[in-house]
C-alpha cells in the first residue's frame, strides 16, 4: 500500500476497488481513496487466494465466480 497522506483518518473517503487479474485459484485486487478535496490518499493492491478450508490447499476457482469478477 502507498499512502499519499496522513490525514485520511478524520475524513471521509471513497474506496474504488477493482479486479486486476483473475488466476486459477486468486484474485489480484487494486484498491484507491479518495479523500474530501478529491485527491488520492492511498493506492494498494492485494490477492485472495482462495483456500480449501480443511486441507488449507489453494483451489480453483468456479467458472462461474470467475465469469462474475470478470463483469464487474
Amino acid at each position: 500500500m502507498q499512502l499519499f497522506k496522513t490525514d485520511i483518518f478524520d475524513q471521509k473517503i471513497q474506496l474504488y476497488v477493482k479486479v486486476h487479474y483473475i488466476g486459477n485459484s486468486s484474485v489480484d485486487l487494486h484498491y484507491m481513496a479518495i479523500d474530501e478535496k478529491e485527491e488520492i490518499a492511498l493506492t494498494g493492491r492485494g490477492r485472495l487466494v482462495f483456500v480449501q478450508a480443511e486441507s488449507g490447499k489453494p483451489i480453483s476457482l468456479e467458472q462461474s465466480i470467475k465469469e462474475k469478477l470478470a463483469n464487474a
